[in-house]
């Protein structure tokens, strides 16, 4: 493995230089944690001999995930919820600012492109990497917690090839929950149990893994899924590290909720090309998943002549080949039967 490249910039000036850019906390590691084995290449091929820099940018906490019971707000139509961390794509955010910083580094410092890489939401542990750095804690809710802004974060982080020391992680960062102390509110607001208490997620029953999953839903998961189109955060909004220091919501958010007729009438492409520029528009998200929280969500829309503007293009999904939408389709025509004042 080669060894690491001459550093000419020290710790802090990076840090600030990360932070001016708008992160809210920025930790470094000259080693990987212990236990990791073989890490994806994203590191490079000298990865143990290279300082990596992990940075969290916080996104505003928006309003709070409706429940499904809750009324239609006035004048929102016949729309789904999105949460706030995917109203933009702010893993493309973080990523752009760290490749300007890259940028520069690489033009002081004589650097080739492929001596610093950058990553954000990979396959790397970035959790276990940022609560190793001092990024924040593990809590409860299998996220990591940072003293500025919560959980209500993105990471996203640099493989260096020069050293840096490591910062300290924080005191109890892990195993996931110390910080937490008797509080179990996660646990308790959860409403499909998805939380073991130990800081571990059961992404078979967490509403925000399987809207991206364009499979059938258990019954179970239907009946509270709500108006969300993308994403919950029910964990985060009990969470009390949650309530002080987060942003508000500047410039044009791409999505703030979603009208449901456009998703129920377009194929996958046209859903693709009408999420455009949030983080349902990633290309690991399929359209027929989204498509598929539409019905569910339209399910649970209140009683309307709205609602029931929509029920045929709902009624049409019935003979999906796919199970995931026919079964929501059945599913969701069952739950709101049609209205006798049409």
């Amino acid at each position: 493995m080669k060894p690491p490249k001459e550093n000419r910039i020290d710790r802090e000036t990076l840090r600030t230089r990360a932070l001016e850019l708008g992160f809210c906390r920025v930790r470094f590691l000259d080693r990987l944690p212990e236990g990791l084995g073989d890490l994806p290449p994203v590191l490079g091929d000298d990865s143990r001999n290279t300082s990596i820099m992990i940075a969290a940018l916080a996104y505003p906490a928006g309003e709070r995930d409706p429940s499904p019971s809750a009324p239609t707000p006035a004048g929102a139509a016949a729309a789904g919820w999105v949460a706030p961390f995917a109203r933009r794509h702010y893993y493309r955010d973080a990523v752009t600012l760290l490749k300007g910083l890259a940028a520069q580094l690489r033009e002081e410092l004589g650097l080739l492109k492929r001596d610093i890489r950058i990553f954000s939401n990979s396959r790397l542990p970035e959790k276990l990497l940022a609560a190793a750095s001092g990024i924040g804690f593990a809590g409860r809710n299998s996220l990591i917690i940072t003293p500025e802004t919560g959980s209500l974060v993105v990471l996203a982080g640099m493989a260096l090839p020069f050293a840096i020391p490591s910062d300290p992680p924080l005191e109890g960062a892990l195993p996931p929950g110390k910080r937490c102390g008797s509080c179990r509110r996660c646990i308790s607001a959860c409403p499909t149990q998805a939380l073991d208490g130990k800081g571990n997620l059961d992404m078979n029953r967490c509403m925000q893994s399987r809207s991206t999953d364009p499979g059938p839903l258990p019954e179970e998961l239907m009946k509270v899924w709500g108006r969300r189109i993308y994403g919950c955060q029910i964990c985060q909004e009990v969470c009390p590290f949650n309530h002080t220091g987060i942003p508000p919501e500047t410039g044009d958010l791409p999505f703030e909720s979603i009208d449901l007729e456009p998703l129920l009438r377009g194929g996958s492409a046209e859903t693709a090309e009408l999420l455009r520029g949030s983080a349902m528009g990633l290309s690991w998200i399929p359209g027929e998943a989204l498509q598929r929280n539409a019905l569910l969500a339209w399910a649970h829309l209140e009683t309307g002549p709205e609602k029931e503007r929509l029920r045929p293009l709902v009624k049409e999904f019935t003979s999906e080949p796919g199970e995931g939408l026919r079964r929501a389709a059945e599913w969701a025509l069952s739950f709101a039967p049609a209205s006798s004042h049409q």
